[in-house]
């Protein structure tokens, strides 16, 4: 009775076979049968380097999702080419699915990383102006250290901007003198919401002075007027002189 209690649980906890299914088989290509759970892995991969003729170090898994995430398979990998799956079926349209999904995942993951570089700070209300200004400076090095609320909101301006395809602040211009201008924008804008760019204009040119008002005339008083001495003034003497000597003789 004791016997055939412990060869009952004994069979209740072995584990199942691990198989393989390889591109296009509709059954199992590989069964495995590991010693526990524990062993799984080490006893398909064991399995999978015998029946592909390659070292056990050659053969990797990953975790794969396609079908706008519907669909998932631990994949089978032999020197980073898909040959099969672990415990399902899959397909050679799986398998390029997967390669397009792959595809579309880094080329989100590049848009996200130039978002970074067109966020303008003052969008980012939860950091501080000098904050705004160090991480329009190095956005990715500020996002990767900054604490939970403001990669949070770093964050949130991040995916406000995956409509499409981001610029890339490489095209025509430095990043240098992309953050430079942003900078320059954010602060600008800044300065204007606390009214400290008035301050900052030009002062109103300074008026011309006045003209003196002419002295009140007084009743009575005559101008003097002065002989204007000068070339017409001899030529008024010369022509008097003969007009006396006549008169002489």
């Amino acid at each position: 009775m004791l016997g055939r209690s412990n060869s009952s649980t004994a069979s209740k906890s072995a584990p199942l076979p691990t198989t393989f299914y390889a591109i296009d088989s509709d059954s199992p290509t590989i069964r495995a049968y590991p010693r526990s759970s524990f062993h799984a892995w080490s006893a398909l991969s064991a399995a999978l380097a015998n029946h592909y003729g390659v070292d056990a170090e050659s053969i990797h898994t990953a975790e794969a999702y396609w079908n706008g995430d519907r669909e998932f398979a631990e994949v089978v990998k032999l020197d980073g080419r898909i040959v099969g799956a672990v415990d399902r079926p899959i397909s050679s349209a799986d398998v390029a699915a997967i390669g397009r999904a792959g595809l579309m995942e880094k080329k989100s993951f590049i848009n996200r990383i130039r978002s970074l570089f067109n966020i303008d700070g003052y969008t980012l209300p939860e950091l501080t102006r000098e904050q705004q200004l160090e991480f329009l400076r190095d956005p990715v090095r500020y996002f990767l250290n900054a604490d939970e609320a403001q990669s949070d909101a770093i964050m949130r301006e991040v995916e406000n901007r995956q409509g499409g395809d981001v610029a890339d602040p490489r095209s025509g211009f430095s990043p240098l003198a992309i953050i430079d201008h942003l900078a320059d924008r954010s602060l600008a804008k800044k300065l204007k919401d606390d009214g400290e760019l008035k301050a900052a204009k030009k002062p109103p040119a300074a008026k011309a002075p006045k003209a003196k008002k002419a002295k009140p005339r007084v009743e009575g008083q005559r101008e003097l007027l002065l002989p204007i001495t000068g070339k017409k003034g001899e030529e008024q003497k010369s022509a008097q002189a003969p007009v006396s000597r006549r008169k002489a003789g």
